[in-house]
């Protein structure tokens, strides 16, 4: 009974290339080096975009909110009050803070778009960097004598 059969023939069937690769080479560091770079840079890039983003909604935001308090105010008053006379008001008149970042001015106008209803305008302004640095929210409401 034959239980196995080896042969040598002294010839080895491994190409030698094969044989001494124990590692990477400079070239294929490179190339994975370089394609991480990107990815970070993309991911970063990503980042300082998301954070502008997130300051420009935070701005608007703000504006919303103060536009909302003063046409709250300017409801609350009466109708004969100062701050609902006709013409163009500032938001020191209603107590808001001058040295904010948002300015706040609102105009009346007696008797439009029907005689009894005065039209106010709130308009919510700030500074702000980039190529359009005056930014700006407005809000129209009509109101009545009754």
């Amino acid at each position: 009974m034959i239980l196995g059969i080896t042969c040598k023939t002294g010839v080895d069937t491994k190409p030698s290339a094969i044989k001494r690769e124990n590692g990477f080479t400079l070239l294929e560091v490179i190339m994975a080096i370089s394609i991480l770079t990107i990815g970070l840079l993309a991911v970063a890039s990503m980042q300082a975009s998301a954070m502008r983003g997130n300051a420009i909604s935070r701005d608007y935001t703000e504006s919303t909110d103060r536009i909302q308090d003063v046409v709250e105010k300017l409801l609350a008053l009466n109708i004969n009050a100062t701050q609902l006379t006709p013409g163009n008001h500032t938001g020191t008149e209603l107590g808001l803070n001058p040295t904010d970042k948002y300015s706040v001015i609102w105009s009346v106008q007696d008797d439009t778009p029907i005689s009894g209803v005065k039209t106010i305008s709130v308009t919510v302004q700030w500074q702000e960097r980039g190529p359009i640095p005056q930014k700006s929210r407005s809000f129209n409401l009509l109101r009545t004598r009754i």
